[in-house]
């Protein structure tokens, strides 16, 4: 609830937080289940739900979101484009250096921007108003190539 109202008015953060308390023990139970039923076929998507539900259960929301988003969910777009345009490592890091400063650089503002109520609270203000300026451009580019079926540009569907 403390960490909601960083970023929501204090009764709306009270009321998601006590919803998401009601809901957690029937979506891990579900979760359980959707893994036991999926394993034999998708072994590594349920061994990264398990591991994302492990790290989420014993650290604090932020520190799970960011173990979650930064190792789990960047790793797999980062591979994947990798793997998509047959890049190296360095190749890699080259691509990534300048977004990656820019965005060191905003979040640095950001920082010396942001009401610091505490620690925990700030950094959440600088992650997520930082995710939601980035989600839309994000997901516009994901879709364009989802859309060439993960295809590097000047490939045909067909091979």
């Amino acid at each position: 609830g403390d960490l909601f109202a960083a970023l929501a008015p204090a009764a709306t953060a009270r009321w998601l937080a006590s919803a998401l308390e009601f809901v957690s023990a029937p979506l891990l139970l579900l979760s359980i289940v959707s893994a036991i039923l999926c394993a034999r076929r998708h072994r590594g998507a349920v061994l990264e739900v398990a591991a994302t539900a492990a790290v989420c259960s014993v650290a604090s929301p932020l520190m799970g979101f960011a173990v979650y988003f930064c190792v789990l969910h960047s790793w797999r777009h980062v591979d994947r484009t990798r793997a998509l345009y047959a890049l190296t490592r360095a190749d890699v890091a080259r691509a990534a250096a300048m977004p990656t400063a820019a965005t060191a650089a905003a979040a640095a503002a950001a920082w010396a921007l942001v009401d610091w109520d505490s620690f925990e609270a700030g950094v959440l203000r600088v992650v997520f108003v930082g995710l939601a300026a980035l989600t839309v451009p994000h997901m516009l580019l994901i879709e364009r190539v989802r859309a060439r079926g993960w295809k590097p540009r000047g490939v045909l569907a067909g091979g």
